[in-house]
This record gives C-alpha cells, structure tokens and sequence, in this order.
C-alpha cells in the first residue's frame, strides 16, 4: 500500500483505520459472513467527558489519552478483529466469526474494566469512561451503513446517563431514537415558532423566572421536560438569550403606577457563561436601561451570583 493511500485510510495519531475505510472493510466482513453463515458485531464506543478534558488539561493530554485508548482496544481484540478511530473521541470495533453472543458480551466487560484504570498522562491521572452501543449482522440489518448508524444510535441513547454504559440495538430503541431526533427538530423550532413563554412565580424576597414549551402535540410541558434535551444538544443558549430579552422587555412594558420587582432572577445554564453572544447581550442590556442591573439577579444551574459584575467582566 502506497503511503498516500495508507493515509487516506488511517488515522493520524493513532494508526487506526478511519471512518471511510471501517466501512469497506463492514462490508467485506458481511460479504464473508453471508458466505459462511456467521455473524458480524459492531461496537460503537464514546470515552466520556473529552470535551472537559480537553478544556482543562489541552489538547496534548487529551491526544496521547487517545492514543493509550487506541492501544488498550487493540489490545484487548482478537488479531482478526478490525479496531476504529471515527471521530474524535470515538471509535468502533468489528468482530468477524462471532460464535456467540457471550463473545461479545466478554469483550463489553473488558471494555467497561478498562474503564476503571486510570490512566498516567504527563503526571495527570486520568480515568477513562466508556459508553458503548451494539448492533449485529444480520440480525439488525444487512447494509453496512445502517449497522454502523445502527451501533451509533445504541450509544447516543446512553451517552448522558450515569447508570448504563453500554446498550444493544433494538427496533424500540430505533423508535425512541426517531422520536428523540423529532423532538430535537422541534425544540430547535421553537422560538421561531413562537412556542416558548416566560412564566412568573412572585415569591416573599424576589420574582423567579421559568420557561415554558406550549409543544404543538403535547401541551404545555416544564422545564424538567426539555431544559435536558436543550442542554444536550448546545440550545439552551439560544433559550437563555430569548429568555434574558423577553425578560427586559416585559419589564420594561409594566405599568409605571404597577409596582415592579426589587428582585427579578432568570436561571441559566453554566454552558451560556462560556457563550460570548449571552454575555454580549446581557451587557447591552445593563447599558441600555441601568436601572434593570440592580433589579435582575442571574442564577447559574439555581446557584445565585452575587455579583452581576462577575459575569459582565467575563
């Protein structure tokens, strides 16, 4: 293999094939497992917290990490076996001649003790989690692409949860994950489609804010319902800044002889801290009417801070 095409198909830090050439090499496995009758299992594996890690150690630590990761998977496959860097901090493991699903039901396991060994870096010790989706040739499909979407879908599903580190694909989880990317879609929409509303709650010392989502098909939900899936997918900075200007306008539009509150608090997500166009907006706001900076207090993940200057210096 010439060098150029070798790069085409390898990853450069650590070796391992890329996406494109994982794909061919499915589908080869599949050509052969129709052939022999045997079946084909594809691992889909994300190490958690990358982005964390990224920011608080750089990309030097989070790179040879990868590449100890890189060398732990190989190490804990068969030679037949092909093993994966797709993304970033992602990776996928085919297994070939598959006998039985305890097979791959021990190679989970030496995934998820992986899981438990820190790992040395530069003087940092690091742990590395893990979560992993499954999906089976034939059983699950017979396209390579769709398996490995289907392996994609098994782990996006668990990929926020603390308690499950690896799923099997099923057509109810295909369904969930339909209906997950639908409601995505939606949340995205809904401030264009004017489906968002602040919601007031007076209390004894200050005026507390809420959202609420008048969905189109399932009423009026809180909070509790959505503010997740916003976080999960970066909106809830753009929730945040709608929330922040509907704020000011409403109480820039009460009555004069109405008395206002001494104390309005709008709590927002840590994630619009780190997003320059919230921290814009809030600090033309604080220009344009003054009198509203000693009026509004900001909660961050319902911690209040004390000090609007604290944020508006960022």
């Amino acid at each position: 293999m010439g060098r150029l095409q070798y790069a085409a198909g390898h990853d450069s830090l650590t070796g391992l094939i890329n996406g494109p050439l994982v794909l061919e090499r499915l589908e080869q496995s599949m050509r052969n497992a129709q052939r022999y009758k045997n079946k084909i299992v594809v691992l889909y594996i994300e190490v958690d917290y990358f982005k964390q890690l990224n920011n608080f150690n750089g990309f030097d630590i989070s790179n040879e990490l990868l590449e100890s990761v890189a060398q732990s998977l190989v190490d804990n496959t068969n030679e037949n076996d092909t093993v994966a860097r797709v993304e970033a901090n992602e990776f996928v493991i085919l297994l070939d001649y598959v006998d039985s699903i305890k097979d791959v039901q021990d190679l989970i396991n030496k995934i998820m003790k992986l899981s438990d060994t820190v790992v040395n870096v530069r003087h940092h010790q690091i742990q590395t989690n893990f979560k992993v989706g499954v999906s089976i040739y034939p059983n699950d499909n017979v396209d390579a692409y769709i398996l490995l979407s289907h392996a994609y879908s098994a782990m996006n599903m668990i990929k926020n949860s603390t308690t499950e580190h690896y799923k099997f694909y099923t057509p109810e989880l295909a369904e969930e994950a339909f209906m997950n990317d639908k409601l995505e879609h939606e949340l995205v929409e809904s401030i264009k489609n004017n489906e968002l509303e602040v919601v007031y709650e007076v209390l004894l010392d200050k005026t507390q804010t809420y959202v609420r989502w008048k969905h189109p098909s399932m009423g009026l939900l809180d909070e509790d319902q959505f503010l997740g899936l916003s976080k999960e997918i970066g909106f809830i900075r753009n929730i945040d800044i709608w929330v922040l200007q509907i704020i000011v306008d409403d109480f820039l539009q009460w009555d004069k002889d109405e008395a206002k509150p001494t104390k309005l608090c709008i709590n927002i997500s840590s994630l619009s801290l780190e997003n320059q166009d919230f921290i814009d907006a809030l600090k033309s706001i604080v220009v344009k009417e003054a009198s509203l900076k000693d009026v509004l207090c900001i909660c961050v993940e319902e911690v209040e801070i004390q000090n609007l200057n604290t944020i508006l210096e960022c």
